[in-house]
């Protein structure tokens, strides 16, 4: 069976309660117990949809890319190049149908800052010092200035054509938006370029066809250093110490991981979206909470969550950072454009803590400090969900006191102004913290 992307969000989505119980209001059909997140969304809403969804098999949907949302869209929207940069995005395929009833969205980013500031409330390793963010704030007003928003998206190591296929490359690049520090050297920039170079040169890379049946081999072949990224920059300052020679194979960390999110990511663009993640924007219809809602609900990878002395926490980092590269990327119009961009929350990573924590925001207790300066390796688990729930919760006071100081700015971009600050002086901080694990 096919379902649509309003059908996606009208399954009885499972709920971890306080017990740990997992509860649903229906008993759930067997097949879909492996596509269901484990996440609490309001069940309290209908809708329906303006056509029915294609019924087909997985198989099917997989070899025949038969539409499970309705669409217009053609073979040019796949074949779009970076060459084709003039081609709008309104006249490479048509908007997916509306429902005609939708009640209630599910609450979703309300969500990541209610159940983050409960664990601030009660988290022991890590505290928020509210004197230092009002410290901070006046006496470096120029590194929040608005005249720096938004920073350009398309920088040199994005690929950003202004069509379709730039929001198939986002889905990708966010996909596989994870747990680089295991590889010395190797950035976001470095994933970002290597995945524009392999679209530059085959178009069609990142059809959802090609990423089910994407190998650990490919792969790693594609995420491959660019010669001139910040990987063989930082090898080239080690001299004779340096890992790796220039031009050699570097293993890429988490790679049967990073594999398996992008299959999924193409069996649920096929089976949902018509093989097609502007298919999933569109679903959305300009709302950000729903769209992270779509991704966490189509897409297991992007399910970010955990549990905190029995309680959910959200984080959603890699599906809010798709909806806010999908803002800049497309300028706030078009695949871009959303009415309530203003809810995303801080992406909560460990580059952003780590410059919290050398402004003094952030307050580890002594064993935590240790176990990070000497770069030992966090299980998943409390003191690393402290430090999540902190970063989200310090930058909501900070946008808060900016907003009381007339600096007019939100969460996702005081997120990037951090994250940029702390990728230019990485080297100059202490450690970062150190968690192998698939969401950031």
């Amino acid at each position: 069976m096919s379902f649509s992307a309003q059908q996606v969000l009208n399954l009885p989505f499972p709920r971890l309660t306080n017990s740990c119980k997992l509860e649903t209001s229906t008993e759930l059909p067997s097949s879909l117990i492996g596509i269901l997140p484990h996440i609490h969304i309001d069940r309290c809403r209908t809708a329906t949809m303006s056509s029915p969804p294609t019924e087909q098999t997985a198989s099917s949907s997989a070899s025949n890319t038969t539409p499970a949302v309705s669409t217009t869209s053609t073979a040019t929207e796949s074949s779009s190049s970076s060459t084709t940069s003039t081609t709008t995005e309104s006249s490479s395929c048509t908007a997916a149908p509306a429902p005609t009833q939708f009640i209630s969205p599910a609450p979703c980013l309300s969500d990541v800052r209610a159940s983050s500031a409960w664990v601030v409330g009660q988290a022991r390793h890590v505290e928020i010092d509210d004197g230092a963010i009002e410290s901070e704030l006046s006496r470096h007003p120029q590194h929040y200035s608005p005249d720096k928003l938004p920073p350009s998206w398309a920088s040199s190591y994005h690929f950003c054509d202004g069509t379709p296929l730039t929001a198939q490359y986002i889905f990708v690049l966010d996909a596989l938006n994870f747990c680089f520090w295991p590889l010395d050297g190797y950035e976001y920039s470095d994933l970002a370029d290597s995945l524009k170079r392999v679209l530059q040169q085959d178009n069609h890379a990142f059809d959802a066809q090609h990423l089910l049946q994407l190998t650990e081999e490919k792969l790693e072949g594609w995420l491959q250093p660019p010669p001139q990224g910040h990987f063989w920059q930082y090898q080239a300052k080690l001299d004779d110490k340096r890992q790796y020679k220039e031009g050699g194979h570097v293993p890429i960390p988490l790679l049967a991981q990073r594999t398996r999110a992008l299959r999924e990511l193409g069996w649920g663009l096929i089976r949902f979206y018509n093989g097609h993640a502007a298919n999933v924007v569109r679903a959305a219809q300009g709302d950000a909470s729903r769209l992270v809602e779509l991704l966490t609900a189509s897409f297991p990878a992007f399910r970010d969550s955990c549990l905190y002395k029995g309680r959910q926490l959200f984080l959603y980092k890699r599906a809010q950072i798709l909806v806010g590269d999908l803002w800049g990327a497309f300028g706030g119009q078009g695949l871009g454009a959303f009415n309530n961009i203003e809810q995303l929350t801080c992406f909560a990573d460990y580059r952003v803590p780590q410059l919290l924590r050398a402004l003094g925001i952030l307050k580890y207790d002594e064993s935590l400090a240790s176990a990070i300066d000497r770069k030992e390796e966090l299980i998943p688990g409390e003191q690393e969900m402290e430090i999540r729930a902190a970063t989200i919760q310090a930058v909501e006071r900070m946008v808060t006191s900016l907003k009381e100081k007339g600096v007019a700015i939100t969460s996702q971009q005081l997120d990037w102004l951090l994250w940029e600050r702390g990728e230019a002086t990485m080297e100059q901080l202490k450690p970062h913290h150190r968690t192998l694990t698939i969401f950031y």
